[in-house]
């Protein structure tokens, strides 16, 4: 059996901060990185392309029209946007697989859950990042790449709102670890991470808007201002 390929993700806390560039500049690097692990020849595939998938249709163009704006100006010159209120037909799955960057956006992260699971998305996101395609997500979308997405419901006074009423609350889990975005300096939020942390047995990171964390294999970078809560306990790391 072949060896698994390494993971390639980026998880944004939010935000449209211009220090989510170097963000945008690690998923244009994984994503010629992983073209040269393929075969030298493939990066003669031509310019790279991403794929965006916003948590619901309404709205979604523009928020594309932003993402577009962003990556290009990181060095992506293809884009294809799937929205996940239906089945992908046969085509759209084709096209969103041959790309090099998969985008997961930011918004309510329940919805985005069940509506990725009825569309049938969900294993074919996780098949795509094992197989070491560069999958990225912004909030909602970062906390989909976790085992669970418990946290969307913390900080309780900010959460998301479970309007599917999922108790299924897991998600992707490509890594071992649970991530909280829009970190504040607010006692409440620590708090609840604090008691959140206790319970669950898996580290918590908890980013600041403007940073986030990159999972290239074994490997784990820090960008921004970045909190660990781990059995109760709380450290800053960067």
């Amino acid at each position: 059996m072949a060896p698994r390929a390494a993971l390639n993700l980026v998880l944004y806390s939010g935000g449209q901060s211009k220090s989510n560039h170097r963000l945008h500049l690690e998923v244009v690097r994984l994503a010629w990185q992983q073209r040269l692990r393929q075969s030298p020849r493939s990066v003669e595939r031509g310019p790279l392309k991403l794929a965006y998938i916003p948590f619901e249709a309404d709205g979604s163009s523009r928020f594309f029209a932003r993402a577009m704006r962003r990556y290009r100006a990181a060095g992506i010159e293809r884009f294809f946007m799937l929205e996940p209120d239906h089945k992908p037909s046969r085509d759209e799955l084709k096209m969103l697989l041959s790309c090099d960057v998969i985008y997961l956006a930011g918004g309510n992260t329940y919805v985005f859950l069940e509506k990725l699971r009825h569309s049938g998305l969900l294993p074919q996101l996780r098949r795509f990042a094992l197989r070491g395609g560069v999958l990225a997500g912004l909030s909602a979308g970062a906390i989909l790449m976790t085992p669970s997405i418990g946290l969307a419901g913390i900080p309780r006074y900010d959460a998301d709102s479970n309007d599917p009423g999922l108790t299924d609350l897991r998600a992707l889990g490509l890594v071992g670890f649970e991530f909280s975005p829009h970190d504040t300096a607010d006692a409440r939020r620590r708090r609840e991470l604090l008691a959140y942390s206790s319970k669950i047995g898996k580290p918590v990171f908890s980013v600041r808007d403007g940073g986030g964390l990159v999972v290239e294999g074994d490997r784990l970078g820090f960008y921004g201002r970045v909190l660990l809560y781990s059995r109760g306990e709380c450290w800053r790391l960067s």
